[in-house]
């Protein structure tokens, strides 16, 4: 049969379509969730790297009282080495969340588009 096809086969076409589309936002969402869970395991290692920093300054502070000037500036240093990594730690785990609030932003657009084309081909609109 030629000519154009019939309004059953596209609602079906459409349909399966926004389908897939589904499929693939529950899929996607799962790959945001871990992006957020490797995010909080970056937090957990950049505080305790902090927590590490703090406790060679707290040994620099005794060690200056003690009037031990060597080992008081071995451990600001130590210091300022952990809080140098720490900067950069602090980095790296914010690339998980910007990863992930860009992706939301996408699947975000792409649900907007389907529920268009899902009210367009059902004449509901959802949203009233």
């Amino acid at each position: 049969m030629a000519g154009k096809p019939g309004l059953k086969s596209e609602l079906v076409e459409e349909l399966m379509e926004s389908g897939a589309m589904m499929s693939s936002f529950a899929e996607d969402m799962s790959n945001v969730l871990d992006l957020l869970d490797g995010n909080e395991s970056g937090d957990h290692q950049n505080d305790k790297t902090r927590r590490e920093a703090m406790s060679f300054l707290l040994e620099a502070s005794k060690e200056l009282n003690l009037k031990n000037y060597e080992k008081a500036s071995a451990n600001v240093h130590a210091a300022m080495q952990k809080l140098h990594s720490q900067g950069i730690e602090d980095f790296n785990d914010d690339k998980p969340r910007t990863e992930a609030k860009i992706k939301i932003a996408v699947y975000q657009e792409k649900a907007i588009q389907n529920e268009k084309r899902l009210s367009k081909l059902t004449g509901i609109n959802w949203k009233e």
